[in-house]
This record gives C-alpha cells, structure tokens and sequence, in this order.
C-alpha cells in the first residue's frame, strides 16, 4: 500500500453503481481519497519503506514530548536528537514510549512519542530538532473510510449528469433557485459521519 492511496477502486465502484468500463470512475475515487484526507488531518496509507523525517519535542510537566505522523509499526524505528540544529543528529534516543499506549490493541496509530525521564539522551526544544526514522502510515485502511469513500465517489460521479449539484432552495414565485454546487456543501452528511472517528486534531502539547 502507498502513502496517501486510493481509499476505494473503480472496480470497486463499478459493483457499487452497476456501471462498467468508464474511466471517470477512477477519477472520482482519487478525488474522493483526496478530500477524506483533508476531511481527517491524516491519510490512511502507508510509506513503502522507512523514511526520516523531523519534528519538534514540547516539554509537558515532567518530559518531552514528540507529536508525530500515523505510525503502526515500530518495526526499524529510531528516534535521534539534533540538539545544536546544524542539521545532522548527535545521539539516539532509547527510553521512550509510544502513545495513545492503547493504540494498538484497537487498530489505531500511535501518535506521539514520550521521552521517559530516565532517558540519558533528551531533546532540548529546537525546532525540527528530532529526527525519526519508521515506516509511516496504516497498515490498513478502516473500512469505514472504504465505504464513505464509494459513497461520495458516487455522488461525484453522479456529477456529471448535474454540474451544478442537487437542487437545495426554490421559491417559485420570486424565482429563488439555489443548488448546492453554489453553497458550502462539503462531504455528504453520511461521509462526514463514517469518518468523523479518525479525524485527528493535531496540537501543540
């Protein structure tokens, strides 16, 4: 699986719809994965191989912190410090716990890395001054995203036949007419539901 995929197939919708060999349905479902992404603050795919990217620890009461992108593996996972910032790490840090602590049991990422007091390496603050190493991203995508995905893909691709999205207001003696391709109509109610639980809010601790 690739970061930022697609969260159903075309095929996928072909069964859906009952419609076969058209290409636009590919399309809608690109489209569709990209605005759950955005929708959630998150993606649901995975990096192919490990990658290093930097973050900033935040000290909260008794030791730092690091807010860090979906992880599920700790398969290969380094956490190093650059406490200097000239862009190259000085030391590796060992003693730390990955949280929500609970996060795997239950099919979720772990977010955050906490550095334990007792660890002799520590981050001192700077900014990007902590390098991890992992496999980034969601072993799987959850099923509710698949199927939110076919539903507004369906809708989308229903587009064509309607531009200007489903009719909302009408008022036939003043002529008052609104759809709601004009409005701030975003993702379909039942979308917004099925994927409201991964919504991630990222924070400053």
């Amino acid at each position: 699986m690739a970061w930022s995929p697609t969260y159903c197939t075309g095929s996928a919708l072909e069964d859906w719809l009952g419609i076969y060999d058209d290409p636009q349905l590919d399309l809608c479902a690109e489209a569709t994965s990209r605005a759950i992404d955005k929708a959630c603050n998150r993606q649901f795919g995975q990096t192919s191989s490990t990658e290093f990217r930097w973050y900033t620890a935040e000290f909260y009461r008794d030791r730092w912190l690091i807010e860090i992108d979906d992880l599920m593996t700790d398969a290969s996972l380094t956490v190093e410090v650059d406490n200097d910032g000239d862009g190259t790490t000085e030391a590796e840090i060992t003693d730390y716990r990955l949280t929500p602590i609970n996060a795997a049991p239950v099919g979720r990422p772990w977010t955050r890395i906490e550095v334990l007091p007792s660890s002799a390496v520590q981050p001192n603050g700077i900014q990007h001054g902590v390098r991890v190493s992992a496999q980034w991203g969601w072993t799987n995508v959850p099923n509710p995203v698949k199927v939110a995905c076919q539903i507004q893909a369906s809708r989308l691709y229903e587009r064509r036949e309607n531009i200007a999205g489903p009719l909302t207001v009408k008022e036939v003696d003043d002529v008052r007419l609104g759809w709601a391709a004009s409005g701030a109509v975003e993702l379909d109610p039942d979308v917004l539901a099925s994927v409201a639980p991964y919504r991630r809010l990222w924070a400053a601790v």
